[in-house]
């Protein structure tokens, strides 16, 4: 309850259990939020890095792209970087980031319900039969499966961090305890949006 006697009319506490937000869940999804904006910062610094290109005073083809256009320019980079751990790593990086991402896009921009005892959330979603221009999807889940998304955005930021930090050299961002961590959410991510579980749909 706020501490201001006129807004407590607002009760964005029964709101948010309407919509299927426990406090946890909440807590979750903003922090995924502004883990996902802070990757898309860092990685634009990354790309320019990889493309050993001196942003001052120019303006640069990244200004503006969508994440997927991102992913794929730093994607581009990474193909040209040698056969050594670093590569490895940024590699699963970009695919892991290409899923995670879809879910950040439902969770940002979709309709969110309570249903059966889920936050689901829906994106472009035909309601009365309308066209829509992109396809649709849906997320829904627990507070385990926002914590998964959670943690896979975290490491997503900590390695691209890694990346467009000039000072630290490229040869040692591939450790095998990054490698092994974005492996793992590599692979949970590839199965929460294959359909083997009650997340994820694309139509």
């Amino acid at each position: 309850m706020s501490s201001y006697p006129d807004f407590e009319v607002i009760r964005p506490d029964l709101l948010e259990g309407q919509h299927g937000l426990t406090p946890q869940i909440s807590e979750k999804i903003g922090a995924i939020t502004v883990f996902a904006a802070n990757i898309e910062f860092r990685l634009e610094f990354a790309i320019w890095r990889l493309q050993g290109h001196s942003p001052k005073g120019e303006k640069h083809t990244t200004d503006a792209q969508p994440i997927g256009v991102l992913i794929g320019m730093f994607e581009a980079e990474v193909a040209k970087l040698p056969d050594r751990p670093a590569k490895h790593l940024a590699e699963l990086w970009c695919k892991t980031a290409r899923t995670a991402f879809e879910f950040r896009h439902s969770i940002a921009h979709g309709a969110a319900f309570r249903e059966w005892g889920a936050a689901s959330f829906h994106r472009n979603r035909s309601w009365y039969g309308e066209i829509r221009k992109r396809p649709e999807a849906s997320l829904s889940g627990d507070l385990q499966t926002f914590e998964n998304i959670y943690l896979t955005f975290a490491l997503l930021l900590r390695v691209i961090n890694g990346f467009s930090n000039t000072k630290r050299p490229i040869e040692t961002i591939g450790t095998p305890e990054h490698i092994k961590a974005m492996r793992s959410v590599y692979l949970l991510m590839d199965e929460m949006a294959s359909g083997h579980g009650p997340w994820f749909e694309k139509f």
